[in-house]
């Protein structure tokens, strides 16, 4: 099925695109690893300041912060610092951790049956990739401005369950 003519026609017309951007993401490592002007004070984080565990737990703080805050705008601020000097063990950290990671596995078990559910999800986690701050030494920072992004999945998801409400034959008009 993922190998059939058709996918592989559809994977052939996105390559020049992946690999553009893989372009980009390279040397935008690149410059920062190499001490550029452009990012003064900001260098890649060791994974002695920084471990995996760490950068994965932000991470999913960030794509869980996502994920709701669409859905209850309170409190809203321009910065929020709950991600400076953050310890990963921490009850919110470990939520989120497991929001994610149980969502996931949820959508991927569930992938016959609510397809669309995990593609959009899928794209959630990889839009979400430029705002994750895993190349920053836990200074990266949750911003309502970044909302933008998953919100245009929330934007899909609503047109289709109209779609499919409109299209139901004891519901249409």
């Amino acid at each position: 099925r993922w190998c059939s003519h058709p996918v592989r026609l559809v994977w052939l017309e996105k390559a020049p695109f992946l690999l553009m951007a893989l372009g980009i993401v390279l040397v935008t490592l690149w410059a920062r690893a190499g001490g550029s002007s452009m990012w003064i004070g900001s260098r890649l984080a060791t994974f002695e300041e920084f471990p995996p565990v760490a950068r994965m737990s932000q991470a999913c703080y960030i794509w869980a912060y996502y994920l709701w805050k669409p859905w209850v705008p309170t409190h809203l601020s321009p910065v929020y610092v709950t991600l400076f000097g953050f310890k990963p063990a921490d009850w919110v950290f470990v939520w989120s951790a497991v929001s994610v990671m149980g969502l996931t596995a949820l959508l991927v078990w569930k992938r016959r049956q609510w397809s669309l559910a995990l593609a959009l999800w899928l794209c959630h986690l990889v839009l979400l990739v430029p705002v994750l701050g895993l190349t920053e030494p836990q200074n990266s920072c949750a911003n309502d401005r970044y909302s933008y992004l998953p919100g245009i999945l929330w934007s899909v998801l609503m047109a289709y369950g109209l779609l499919k409400l409109w299209t139901h034959p004891k519901i249409r008009i």
